[in-house]
């Protein structure tokens, strides 16, 4: 066991030590537990780096990490890019490595602005999304996104994560997409179409699972097949299949249709719903098209065009229901509505592109053209950023289709139903807002089944302002609707609401959440425009099919103006509201902070108390005055509380108590409320306090942060790899490290180009200069990465040593070849010299990478905030007048030199001049507190 004075040294020396548990501290303070019980070592490095952070897990995996700021940069791509780092591999166990950035988008970008201003055009957040590859192959259905507030220090403050698990798993060799062979892989899926089924989207993937949960990882390819089923019915579904055997291991419909029983006509009605439910109007269709001969000219978004003609003839212009971003096809046959009109030169007008009746067929292309381009432009106006949609032209509207009663969005286009059956053509507002809500969901990379269905039915619920979808569906009722938001469904952890466990009557929960969060903004006078924009801007945060109390994280960190949504947000109460409602809650709000006024103590004085400040802000109740305190033990001991006393406004001083130097002091700070809340500083209070180290000093003895050569020396047997210094060059996409530990920029590691730069056939061995280790308790720490992730004969190795004669060489650690810390992250360490060898003026310590001759494995070492250090225990020279030897120069010790007043000599004559008298007094006045 390491003594008393490594702990202290390590308190002193290393910012990256776990927290050591600790029984309740005897002021009855029950200590703070973490959102989840998780014991992993990466996450408990992780959260003892970041106190307070806190975690959602699904399936045992960490879905949200979020509460607090985790870390920022220079800008938002490179805070998110930092803490990807820093993180992946301890929270989910994948190389930073292997994350490529790649987002889950529809178009695949890799960032995406969300809560952009009307006004401005900034968007308050960014979104940085990767997608796990193993060796090359994309992890189906995974997903790391990493939210940024765009404001100085650009804080990261929420990671949304679909990630299975997939450590130590290789794809076999050779595997592309030409290699594929699809008469194997598709014939399973084939036998479930219609004769000339296509197929389409090839692609090899790493299959471990789906919505996070995980499976054994297994090499599969994913395809799409296209075509009609074996009743004639549209049929379009994803795939994932066994590339050699065809075995279907996953399979995905992706003709999503609404939840409706009915079908309802739909027109462009004044009111909501079907046309026979309200009057209806030439409307203005934004971004139409018209055609003047072989040219064609786009509206803006208030349908207005300004034709150019510099002739004198007339113009015969053509429109269609047709606009810039959509395309209507009427699969009935009939043909596109056309409707023609001329205007003079110099002359002005209008065209409408029913003008010559509105029979079902061609409401049914108006509507559905009008509706989509409402969606989209209403989801634009609040995320001008979204992923796709901006920039996607002639998006398929499909219209009269030969059914009833229902409507389908099948990934590439949105359908709708002719009339019949007892219900109205499906081609309506709130049935289009729906459809298209599929859409944009798809384009965000989220899953669809309940929460696809519940969000097309909120985009229809927050454009209509009416919680009801599908009013008039039903032939001759224009009272009710196929759904509605204002409802009562319970959140169900078992399965999908107490409305239902269908995908649509499970959809009704976030509806329902959203709805009752409107209202919520209205009866507070806030209008309903920031829960449109929470909610939109929220889509291409979520993964997966599920609604749960990750939606509610995602609400709120948007939400946010500080980057803690632990200390509540500017409409918490509100969202939360919404939230009980359906049974489910916000994150607990942290009760209150301390905030140290100056450094908080990471060393305390043998001799006297060290004193500190906090300010103390408590934002759920209030302060039961005198439960403010510090709590400490010294050594393992007993917990022992004070109060910290109030020095003004809420500004509150303590101290850190004396005891022996060498000894190790932990510690945090508690409060109560009148309520009976507790809060502690930090988090975990008793279960993760700070440390202290009694000592007058620290010694550093050598202090290497990589930018600059102390005089290290490089031996080598290997072809290549070689150590070298430098400021990492490789990107981190051959498992090199992509950024140095400590941040200064530069670190040690084997050979610093880019590409193929690993070490090969042999060993390369960094060898630091001579360091003096000869006081006892001295300590070494350093960060290490090694990256071989299972890869080799089981030979390769980073093996750390040290000598005290240079001759005689000793084993600290081996990391490798296998294990948790081997597939290429910073991990630090530290070691107590006594242990391994005598204390010695002459230490040197050693790094040797090694790689197995002819083996072909990948390996790849660096070290880097390479720090000896040890306690300075020697008493301080005395303070000229501290006459009573504590440390503090107070009362006491005037007391005692008045007594002394006049005497020739002796301990208060403080200048040695055989008199105490006013000289004297004057220099213990010079030292006083």
């Amino acid at each position: 066991m390491p003594s008393a004075r490594a702990l202290v040294l390590a308190v002193l020396t290393s910012s990256s030590l776990l927290g050591i548990a600790a029984a309740p501290p005897s002021s009855g303070i029950r200590p703070a537990m973490p959102s989840s019980a998780v014991s992993a070592p990466g996450w408990a490095r992780f959260a003892a780096a970041h106190p307070g952070v806190q975690r959602l897990d699904r399936f045992d995996r960490a879905q949200r990490v979020h509460g607090i700021a985790m870390g920022g940069g220079a800008d938002a791509i490179s805070a998110a890019t930092d803490f990807m780092n820093r993180s992946v591999a301890d929270i989910w166990g994948i190389s930073a490595g292997q994350m490529l950035p790649i987002g889950p988008f529809a178009d695949g970008s890799h960032v995406v602005p969300l809560m952009t201003d009307p006004i401005t055009g900034e968007a308050a957040f960014t979104l940085v999304a990767w997608t796990p590859h193993v060796d090359g192959v994309p992890v189906f259905d995974a997903a790391l996104r990493v939210l940024v507030r765009n404001e100085p220090g650009h804080p990261v403050v929420l990671a949304s994560a679909q990630l299975p698990e997939v450590a130590g798993f290789r794809v076999p060799g050779g595997v592309v997409p030409t290699d594929l062979d699809p008469a194997a892989f598709a014939a399973v899926a084939v036998e479930r179409f219609a004769p000339a089924a296509e197929i389409s989207g090839v692609r090899p993937v790493v299959f471990a699972g789906v919505e996070g949960r995980s499976e054994p990882p297994r090499l599969a390819v994913e395809f799409i097949l296209a075509g009609a089923d074996r009743d004639g019915g549209p049929a379009r579904m994803r795939f994932v299949a066994d590339p050699a055997t065809g075995e279907i291991i996953h399979e995905e419909n992706l003709i999503l249709h609404a939840d409706v029983d009915l079908t309802v006509l739909a027109t462009v009605p004044t009111g909501i719903g079907a046309a026979n439910c309200s009057s209806t109007d030439a409307i203005p269709l934004p971004n139409a098209r018209v055609t003047v001969g072989d040219t064609t000219y786009i509206a803006d978004d208030r349908g207005q065009i300004t034709i150019p003609h510099p002739g004198t003839n007339d113009l015969l212009i053509e429109a269609t229901p047709r606009t810039r971003w959509f395309s209507v096809t009427d699969i009935s046959g009939g043909g596109v509505v056309t409707s023609t009109v001329t205007l003079p030169s110099g002359g002005s007008g209008t065209v409408t592109v029913n003008a010559s009746g509105s029979t079902e067929q061609t409401q049914a292309q108006v509507s559905a053209t009008f509706f989509a381009e409402e969606v989209r432009s209403f989801t634009l106006e609040r995320s001008a950023g979204y992923p796709t949609i901006g920039t996607q032209e002639s998006f398929p509207c499909n219209v009269n289709r030969n059914s009833t009663c229902n409507a389908y969005y099948d990934g590439m286009s949105i359908n709708f139903y002719t009339s019949g059956g007892g219900c109205n053509n499906t081609s309506f507002d709130t049935v289009v807002h729906h459809e298209y809500g599929h859409h944009l969901v798809n384009v965000a990379g989220s899953g669809q089944g309940a929460y696809g269905e519940g969000a097309g039915d909120v985009m229809g619920m927050l454009i209509t302002g009416d919680p009801r979808l599908g009013v008039g569906f039903y032939a001759n009722n224009c009272n009710n609707g196929i759904r509605n938001a204002d409802n009562s469904c319970q959140y169900s952890a078992s399965g999908c609401s107490s409305c239902g466990s269908a995908i649509h009557a499970c959809g009704q929960l976030l509806s329902g959440l959203v709805w009752d969060m409107r209202d919520g903004f209205l009866a507070a006078g806030l209008g309903t425009t920031e829960v449109e924009t929470i909610f939109i801007n929220s889509m291409p945060l979520h993964g997966g099919t599920a609604i749960d109390e990750a939606v509610i994280i995602d609400w709120l960190t948007l939400d946010d103006d500080d980057a803690s949504i632990l200390n509540g947000t500017p409409h918490y109460a509100i969202i939360d509201a919404a939230a009980q409602a359906h049974g489910l809650s916000a994150p607990d709000l942290e009760v209150a902070t301390f905030t140290f006024i100056g450094e908080r103590p990471t060393i305390a004085s043998p001799v006297a108390p060290t004193p500190f400040e906090v300010r103390l802000n408590v934002y759920a109740g209030t302060l039961a005055i005198g439960t403010q305190r510090i709590v400490h033990r010294i050594d393992g001991g007993d917990w022992i509380s004070a109060t910290l006393e109030p020095i003004g406004g809420n500004r509150y001083a303590g101290s850190l108590p004396t005891a022996p130097c060498g000894s190790l002091v932990e510690w945090y700070l508690a409060l109560e409320t009148t309520t009976g809340a507790v809060d502690y500083e930090p988090f975990n209070g008793a279960l993760g306090p700070w440390r202290a180290g009694i000592a007058t000093d620290v010694i550093i003895g050598f202090d290497d942060d990589g930018e600059t050569d102390p005089g290290w020396t490089v031996q080598n047997d290997c072809s290549d790899g070689q150590w070298s210094r430098g400021v990492p060059v490789g990107g981190g996409d051959r498992g090199d490290p992509a950024t140095d530990f400590d941040g200064s920029g530069a670190c040690w590691l084997t050979d610093n180009v880019d590409g193929n730069s690993d070490v090969d056939n042999g060993t390369t061995t960094l060898i630091s200069p001579v360091i003096d280790a000869s006081t006892p308790g001295t300590t070494v720490s350093y960060a290490r990465w090694f990256y071989n992730c299972g890869s080799g004969s089981g030979t390769e190795r980073l093996v750390v040593e040290v000598t005290g004669d240079g001759a005689d060489w000793v084993e600290v650690e081996t990391v490798g070849p296998g294990g948790d810390e081997t597939c290429g992250e910073w991990f630090t360490h530290e070691f107590l010299v006594d242990d391994f060898i005598a204390p010695t003026p002459t230490l040197r310590i050693r790094f040797t990478a090694h790689d197995s001759v002819g083996g072909g494995a990948l390996v790849e070492a660096g070290v880097d905030a390479i720090k000896v250090s040890a306690i300075d225990c020697t008493d301080p020279p005395a303070l000229p007048g501290d006459l009573n030897g504590d440390g503090l120069v107070d009362g006491t010790d005037v007391g005692l030199f008045l007594a002394q007043w006049g005497n020739a000599g002796g301990p208060a004559d403080l200048n040695a001049d055989n008199i105490v008298d006013g000289a004297d007094f004057g220099i213990l006045l010079g030292n006083w507190g």
